[in-house]
């Protein structure tokens, strides 16, 4: 089973990197991934609460934050997260669930740094050519 959890935790990492972040814009990864924080701080918490294991996908909050993005659905599904119907507008968590949360999370803390890291120097590069250019001008 701890196999099992270590290849799902390496199928999240990939698809992280090679869809979420490769595939959209720092400000929306950096908010998806603190969704996706949440969701697994909340299953820590209280694995076995109905609320933290159901997802609408149709839910204005979550298509703003985390829906919209690429991958999105994938990195949820390697939770282990499954679809509800046929209409495809809820994913649930059914019985165990798949991956080590607690490696997880400091993943997503991880994650979480590093893009606050790229955001920070992306602005300090703006605002030395803002100022390179008010000097010009």
């Amino acid at each position: 089973m701890e196999q099992t959890k270590n290849a799902k935790l390496d199928i999240f990492k990939e698809c992280m990197e090679n869809v979420l972040i490769k595939e959209n814009c720092a400000v929306d990864v950096k908010e998806g991934i603190e969704v996706l924080h949440v969701y697994v701080k909340n299953l820590i918490k209280s694995p076995d609460e109905e609320k933290y294991r159901e997802i609408c996908l149709t839910n204005l909050n979550f298509q703003v934050r985390l829906g919209h993005l690429k991958g999105s659905t994938k990195l949820l599904e390697t939770i282990g997260f499954e679809y509800k119907s046929s209409k495809q507008d809820y994913m649930v968590l059914k019985g165990k669930i798949v991956i080590d949360l607690k490696k997880l999370n400091e993943y997503l803390e991880s994650k979480l740094s590093e893009v606050d890291k790229e955001l920070n120097a992306s602005v300090q590069v703006e605002n030395r050519i803002e100022r390179n250019a008010n000097c010009l001008g």
